[in-house]
Parts: structure tokens; C-alpha cells; sequence
């Protein structure tokens, strides 16, 4: 496996709110005797909240979840659900440090996270951060959003691109830390050889339309080479937002 990040600023804000946790490298959180036991997890966050709260909400979502997954003692019999019981769990520490101090007040952060475990990719997710697959030279999204107009593209009222540039494309209707109860998108994808993987946030997704990361990829063999192509494109289209990309190559 090959994979790679990168996370940018984007044109228009001054701090990033976005954050991201990788196996092996992010040695900080002690996981790597773990990985070969218990899969591959990578995650992205997009935090939300009035002065640093965002920050706060997406890094510690990451870290704590990074921490908690690699915490258990044996591979889960069921990696999905078990995943999507220690979100939850996140999502609930995330809110009651909201509670805490008026300036965590209201923080949140979408999340998605990926696991590859065998032959297999588990897919957690909650918000408008999205995983796509790059699977023989065609790009199909494996999440779906928790957005005011996905279920407009879901019942063929609004296309693809027409949901991107809606006025209501940025209201997400779910996010982790907001509330004590959380409702994720969780499913499993079996994987093949040669698949590659994206994590993003909206920050790519709004500026970039699926057709446009398609093309990038399929110009880019090289991962690095790629996730690079990804953020320019973003930030030469406006970069309107922060921009956090995950690529893995099976």
C-alpha cells in the first residue's frame, strides 16, 4: 500500500481547520507495531466553530480516533461496526468538551475514515468530507453527504455538479461534536488491485467537480504528483475553503 497527504490553507482563510491522521508515519500516536494487526486507517477531518474551535474539534477527532481504534487488543470481528461504535464515542467527548468553555462553544468537524483491513475497505463517515475510488480510470464517490441537497441529487432532482454549486451546498445537516447523538454513513468496499484511494474535504469536492479529479488522476500516476495537482486545481479555481487530500494506491 502507497498513500500520501496534503492539507493547504486555501486562498481565503487566514488558519486551517482541517486535520489528518495516517498509520505508520504519525508516530505520535504510538500505532505502529499495531497496523499490520489491525488494518490501515486513515482519517480527515473539517472542523467547524467560532475562533480556534475548529481546530480543536477536527485534530482531536483525529487523534482520538486514530488512538482509540489502534487501542484495541484483537482485530475486530466486524471492523465497520466496530469503527463506527468508537466514532460515536468521539463525537460524544468532542461535545462535552463543548460544554466546557465558551470558546469550544458550538464546535464540530465532519469526519471520514477509511480502513483497509484485508481485502476489504470500511468506510465511516459523517458530514460532507467525502471517499472517492479510482477504480479502472473511472471515479465513483463511496460516501454519500449529510448536506440540505444530497437527497436532492439522490432522488435525481439535481445533478452532481448542479448540487456543487447550489447556495445551499455548504449546509451539512450531520457533523461530529455537535450533538450527543450522531448519525454516520458506514458501508464496506471490497478492493482490487490497482484501486486508489481519496479522502477529501469540501475544500477540493466544491472547488474541483468529480470530472475534473478524474482527469487528474488518470494524468498523475504518481500519487505525490497527483494530490499536488489536486490542491492547485482547487486553489486556481478559487480555493474558497481549506483544502485536505488522502490518496492510497492498493
Amino acid at each position: 500500500m502507497e498513500f500520501c497527504a496534503r492539507t493547504d490553507i486555501g486562498c481565503k482563510y487566514e488558519h486551517n481547520e482541517d486535520s489528518y491522521a495516517l498509520p505508520v508515519r504519525d508516530e505520535k500516536f504510538g500505532i505502529e507495531p499495531f497496523v499490520k494487526r489491525l488494518g490501515s486507517l486513515f482519517i480527515l477531518c473539517d472542523g467547524m466553530g467560532g475562533a480556534s474551535a475548529g481546530e480543536v474539534a477536527s485534530e482531536l477527532s483525529a487523534k482520538w480516533l486514530m488512538r482509540d481504534y489502534y487501542r484495541l487488543e484483537e482485530p475486530p470481528v466486524d471492523p465497520l461496526k466496530a469503527l463506527g461504535e468508537l466514532l460515536h464515542n468521539v463525537s460524544r467527548q468532542v461535545f462535552k468538551l463543548s460544554k466546557t468553555h465558551e470558546l469550544y462553544s458550538g464546535m464540530g468537524t465532519t469526519i471520514v475514515a477509511a480502513l483497509f483491513h484485508g481485502r476489504a475497505l470500511h468506510a465511516v463517515s459523517a458530514g460532507d468530507s467525502r471517499i472517492y475510488r479510482f477504480r479502472r480510470r473511472k471515479l465513483e464517490q463511496l460516501t454519500e453527504d449529510h448536506s440540505e441537497v444530497w437527497p436532492l441529487f439522490k432522488d435525481g432532482i439535481l445533478t452532481k455538479e448542479e448540487i456543487r454549486t447550489h447556495r445551499k451546498s455548504n449546509i451539512i445537516t450531520e457533523a461530529l461534536g455537535i450533538s450527543y447523538d450522531l448519525n454516520t454513513f458506514e458501508d464496506s468496499f471490497e478492493l482490487e488491485k490497482t484501486d486508489l484511494y481519496l479522502l477529501c474535504s469540501d475544500g477540493l469536492s466544491d472547488m474541483v467537480p468529480d470530472s475534473g479529479i478524474e482527469r487528474i488522476l488518470g494524468e498523475n500516476s504518481d500519487i505525490e504528483q497527483a494530490a499536488d495537482a489536486l490542491v492547485s486545481a482547487a486553489n486556481n479555481a478559487g480555493g474558497r475553503d481549506n483544502i485536505t487530500v488522502i490518496l492510497v494506491k492498493v
